[in-house]
């Protein structure tokens, strides 16, 4: 009966046509299928600072993707950190959803996320040349169409003008007169379709913004440091430390799993910035609260202090790590 209300609550997150197949493993009944693999699993989440590669905030849930993830770590990462206005964020296109695009502009955080369907935005000036379309021979795309904002209405390659036509629960349709005599019609049009339709959430404006952002360079560059940060504690976890799939059964459980290895990872970063010539920016950082160097957080830092009793360190790091202590100790 538990199992049956809970298969019941988990169908109204799914999608209509996936409803009726969905099912729940009764080994593991808090994991759902996940891409790319085999059965049930957890989506596992990861905050990096990109200076230090220390974790900053983690997650485990039961999401099958993370479309819906960004405000989540977000808001972790900052209860985690000291203030900093200048904190910048960057993600990957896994995050990107008019609903995050949306939380970050309410809440207006420099943030970055990757679209997965550049293609479907129009934010060219001017259409697609017909003669490119042709020379391509490519199905045409959004992108190819430019949206004028003020008269609102889409231009396509021809010249032809989609005005809206009708108004949905989440969208807004817009319909070309007639396309059928248009030259790339084969290429624009489906089989049955006599002219062009585009759909256009009221919030895509959000996505146009961002995708204009991220063709700048300033855009190209973080997105690259992510590539040095974030991935390489994915890389560190599963590899050096051994850590490809959780042991313990249930999201409680399987949560405390996943934060031991984070603070492992950290513990380990932690003792490399203490063992070279980092240190001393390192402890200023923290006694002096600035964080735009290494960010990371005075709870973060007592979290880790309070494992190292359990690990074998040496007594040089042992050492180095009472000093810290005896920083935070001190009053502000």
């Amino acid at each position: 009966v538990k199992r049956r209300e809970q298969l019941k609550d988990r169908q109204k997150t799914i999608k209509t046509e996936y409803r009726k197949d969905h099912r729940i493993n009764l080994i593991e009944p808090d994991a759902r299928s996940m891409n790319k693999l085999d059965g049930p699993g957890y989506n596992a989440q990861l905050a990096v600072d990109s200076q230090s590669n220390i974790i900053v905030a983690n997650e485990t849930n039961d999401q099958p993707h993370d479309r819906y993830q960004f405000s989540n770590m977000h808001q972790k990462a900052e209860n985690n950190l000291p203030s900093d206005p200048n904190r910048a964020y960057t993600a990957d296109a896994g995050y990107h959803s008019l609903d995050q695009l949306e939380y970050i502009e309410d809440n207006q955080i420099n943030a970055m996320v990757a679209d997965q369907k550049p293609h479907h935005r129009s934010i060219k000036t001017k259409p697609t040349s017909i003669d490119i379309i042709q020379k391509e021979k490519r199905k045409v795309e959004r992108s190819d169409f430019i949206y004028h904002e003020k008269e609102d209405y889409y231009e396509c390659p021809a010249g032809e003008k989609l005005y809206p036509k009708s108004k949905g629960r989440h969208h807004i349709t817009y319909r070309a007169r007639a396309c059928t005599e248009c030259p790339i019609s084969n290429y624009c049009l489906s089989k049955k379709s006599k002219s062009k339709l585009l759909y256009r959430d009221p919030r895509e404006r959000l996505a146009e913004n961002m995708l204009k952002r991220l063709v700048t360079d300033h855009a190209k560059e973080r997105m690259k440091m992510r590539a040095t940060s974030v991935e390489p504690v994915i890389g560190n976890i599963k590899e050096n430390l051994g850590f490809r799939r959780f042991r313990l059964r249930n999201l409680s459980q399987v949560k405390g799993e996943f934060n031991l290895m984070c603070i492992a990872h950290n513990i380990n970063t932690m003792f490399k910035l203490m063992g070279n010539r980092r240190l001393a920016a390192f402890i200023y950082a923290i006694q002096s609260n600035i964080n735009q160097h290494i960010a990371i957080s005075k709870n973060i830092f007592a979290i880790l202090l309070r494992c190292w009793r359990y690990f074998n360190f040496q007594t040089k790091m042992r050492l180095r790590l009472s000093q810290v202590a005896v920083l935070l100790q001190q009053p502000e």
